[in-house]
Order: structure tokens, then sequence, then C-alpha cells
């Protein structure tokens, strides 16, 4: 959330909350705690759940990070069969619109889908597979290792 300096209008007041990213966790979040893993390693915030879980917020810092995760999430999400049957975009949007958010979740799914659609997603964003699996574990290392 940013703090905002407006006028106050009809009473209002001038110092309003603006919020710059939605999300949507199953588990209802007890505790919140910004840290890195490693020494000068990136900053990220960390939470926790009521029913045990532990997740990490981690930010993208580059634009080219962004648009090649926000278009790999939108195409393994086309390609992902889940059990449910339960569309991802309405699951992660609840109770309000998620914006501005990567699911980490959805992004790692791309490594357990069979070979012809990982090639299909590869073909689509001009990428090989190998590629695509080496920018998801430098992601993930940039957070835990």
């Amino acid at each position: 959330m940013t703090l905002i300096n407006k006028e106050g209008f009809c009473n209002g007041s001038p110092y309003r909350f603006q919020n710059e990213c939605n999300f949507y966790i199953q588990d209802i979040p007890t505790s919140f705690s910004r840290g890195s893993l490693i020494a000068g390693g990136s900053e990220s915030v960390f939470y926790t759940g009521l029913q045990g879980t532990i997740g990490v917020v981690n930010p993208i810092t580059s634009k080219s990070d962004y648009h090649f995760f926000q278009t790999l999430q939108k195409l393994v999400a086309q390609n992902y069969d889940n059990l449910t049957e339960r569309d991802n975009l309405k699951y992660r949007s609840y109770y309000s619109p998620r914006r501005c958010v990567i699911d980490g979740d959805l992004v790692e799914k791309y490594l357990d889908l069979p070979f012809d659609k990982r090639d299909t997603i590869a073909v689509k964003m001009e990428l090989s597979p190998e590629q695509i699996n080496k920018r998801i574990l430098d992601m993930r290392s940039r957070i835990v290792f």
C-alpha cells in the first residue's frame, strides 16, 4: 500500500492508502516479517499461516523478468489441468481481482508439465524449454540460495 497525500474533500481525510497489488492466500496469515534468507540477498516478505503454511512474497526488480513470468504464467494456466477443474485466475481473485502479482506456484507447475506441453509453451515464447527452466530456477535461487 502506498500513502497518498491529497486535498481533503468534504471533511475527508487528506491521507489515503492506494492498493498496489491484490492476491488471495487460502490460509489466514498470522504474521509477516521482512528480511532475506541469505546475507546480501534480495529482501522479501515472509508470512506464516494459521494452518502452518509458510510463504514468501518476493519483488521482481526488472521489467523483462516481469513480462517473462507474466507470459509464462498465462500459458501455464492455459495448459495445466488441475484436479479440481478450477480456474487459477478465479481462485486467486476470489475476494478482489488479482493484479500486479505473479503466482510462483503456478509458474513452477511448468516443471511438472509433460514434455509436449512444455515444448508448445516454449515455442509460443520463442525460447527453448531449457532456457525457461533456467529462468525459473534462477528466480528460485535468488530467494533461497
